[in-house]
């Protein structure tokens, strides 16, 4: 299994798994996986169905909510959020409850939609300071089609919207 980076105290991330990772994640404390990489999207990829299968051998609860990359539609946004919040509720938020791979936050050529929308997600979900990342994230990137700027724009608007719910009261 790749590297494991923890996120929030309920939520981490990793490259692409495979069944075998799942008992490595069972044994780390994680009791939920969400799969957001479609079927078929690289060629070495195991299908979601056998990942599943080994989630649920171990008592694990599994989602499969798809997102292509480069393409993040508002309905994939919104399953990934509501499997999130789902699982995080089952899990009674403890530590390293939650794991899920995706691949288009580290595509270049999605890298600046992926990290607009994860920043969407975690802003109403999980962590302020992980929405505000993943919005510098998007900001940074380079403007490779003509809507870039346009999402790189509405990333800085939520970002500075952020920064505002979180300033203390005056």
């Amino acid at each position: 299994m790749e590297s494991l980076k923890k996120l929030t105290p309920f939520l981490s991330v990793t490259p692409q798994i495979n069944a075998g990772d799942v008992g490595t994640l069972s044994a780390l404390g994680f009791r939920s996986i969400i799969n957001s990489r479609p079927d078929g999207e690289a060629p070495d990829q195991p299908p979601s169905a056998e990942i599943e299968a080994a989630a649920r051998r171990l008592g694990l609860a599994y989602r499969h909510v798809p997102a292509i990359s480069g393409n993040v539609s508002d309905e994939a946004v919104a399953d990934y959020a509501a499997a999130l919040a789902e699982l995080k509720a089952r899990t009674g938020d403890v530590p390293g409850a939650i794991g899920t791979f995706e691949e288009a936050a580290g595509k270049p050529e999605a890298a600046l939609q992926a990290n607009k929308r994860l920043g969407d997600l975690y802003a109403g979900i999980a962590s302020d300071q992980l929405a505000l990342g993943y919005y510098a994230k998007a900001i940074e990137q380079p403007v490779r089609r003509p809507e870039d700027e346009a999402l790189r724009a509405a990333a800085r608007t939520a970002r500075d919207a952020q920064i505002r719910r979180m300033a203390p009261p005056k």
